[in-house]
């Protein structure tokens, strides 16, 4: 697909060393451009980049209007010595989407882009109107941390592994790793930990928001995409069970057999049928 990019610099503010400071950063994304059609935003997860659900968009690329933000400190965006909540995040798409004028219809994140998609869609309600959200991390990863530091320094040795390897030697490990993948999603992955900032675990204290206290909340209908946790995906039964609960909206759980935490990486074909499904939905109604 012939993705086109941007980027641009919008002012940020932010406590270090107990002083308020305020710098510059600048934010990159990746857009495929249908004026007029609907419009779907996806949301990458952590340690990934705006083209990391290439696959998963493919199909939509005629009809639709899509954007995918690289994340601060992901991608070609800036990684700035702040903290790294939620919220900010969600004030970084807010400023891409200024930016771009882009007004998203259907957003589709991927765990941290889940979060920033749910948190999202609560604050803005009258622009999204249906989520995806595949294996958000709304049980273990970075919201029920049992010891924040320890896990920040395994996360920061990492990292550094990561950019001690080359390409080459990332994609062996990948296709190692997970044999299942489509070798496009082998590449997407070696080069979104390669781009990868250390900043991003700055304030890595700072839990994000548990499920529990927004689901609820959540005004507009979605999926839920599930793996297997054994394999490494963080939804478990019992809280795809609670979700469907809570979430008023929730339309279908979609399960992906034997799939770890990166689902959409494992087989996009039913992720697509419910997304299309929700847009279908969604956009049946407003007629």
């Amino acid at each position: 697909m012939n993705w086109q990019s941007g980027s641009f610099d919008t002012n940020i503010s932010y406590t270090l060393d107990g002083m308020n400071r305020q710098e510059s950063m600048n934010l990159h994304y990746w857009y495929l451009p249908n004026p007029g059609k609907p419009k779907l935003l996806f949301l990458h997860g952590w340690a990934e980049y705006g083209l990391a659900m290439n696959r998963l968009a493919a199909p939509f690329i005629k009809g639709y209007d899509i954007l995918a933000p690289d994340a601060r400190a992901h991608g070609h965006s800036d990684g700035p010595p702040s903290h790294y909540t939620v919220n900010e995040r969600v004030e970084d798409l807010e400023a891409v989407l200024n930016e771009t004028g882009f007004i998203p219809n259907i957003v589709i994140g991927h765990s941290m882009g889940a979060n920033i998609g749910t948190a999202a869609a609560i604050r803005h309600p009258e622009w999204i109107k249906g989520l995806v959200l595949i294996d958000p991390s709304w049980e273990g990863g970075f919201e029920t941390m049992v010891n924040p530091e320890q896990e920040a320094k395994y996360w920061t040795r990492t990292i550094h592994q990561w950019k001690r390897f080359n390409e080459a030697q990332l994609l062996r490990f990948a296709q190692k790793n997970f044999p299942q993948w489509h070798p496009e999603d082998h590449e997407h992955w070696v080069k979104g930990k390669k781009l990868i900032k250390e900043n991003t675990l700055n304030g890595y204290q700072y839990t994000m928001p548990r499920w529990d206290d927004y689901i609820e909340n959540l005004p507009c209908p979605g999926v839920l995409v599930t793996g297997d946790p054994t394999k490494g995906a963080i939804i478990s039964p019992e809280t795809a069970a609670a979700s469907k609960l809570r979430w008023k909206g929730l339309r279908e759980i979609v399960n992906i057999p034997n799939a770890g935490h990166y689902v959409h990486h494992y087989e996009v074909e039913p992720i697509q049928r419910a997304l299309q499904s929700l847009i279908e939905s969604v956009f049946s109604q407003d007629n």
